[in-house]
């Protein structure tokens, strides 16, 4: 039951030999990094793996990023004038058929 509820919820990837590949994001949104919640995100990722999903878990609390400055400059260009983590975090993010985040 778990592998159809993952593969209706997922787009599938097929690899030059066929097989179907996953990628999983799971953010850790505490700022402990090794917390309960890094601990249930371990427990995720490793029912992932069993079942062949390829996992990535990002800690927010390592992660630099600034609070928005209200300068508009986005409306423009479409991106953040400020140069922090966010940028790699949406790329990530736009590259998993998964994402689960957790917070304490």
């Amino acid at each position: 039951m778990a592998t159809t509820f993952y593969a209706r919820l997922c787009r599938k990837k097929e690899t030059t030999d066929g097989e179907i590949f996953l990628r999983a994001l799971l953010i850790n949104a505490s700022p402990k990094k090794d917390g309960n919640t890094a601990r249930l995100l371990g427990l995720v990722a490793e029912a992932f793996l069993q079942r062949g999903i390829g996992t990535e878990i990002l800690c927010l609390g390592e992660q630099q990023y600034a609070f928005c400055r209200g300068c508009r400059s986005c409306y423009q260009t479409a991106e953040c004038v400020q140069r922090d983590d966010v940028q790699e975090i949406l790329k990530r993010m736009s590259e998993a058929d998964v994402i689960a985040i957790a917070s304490p």
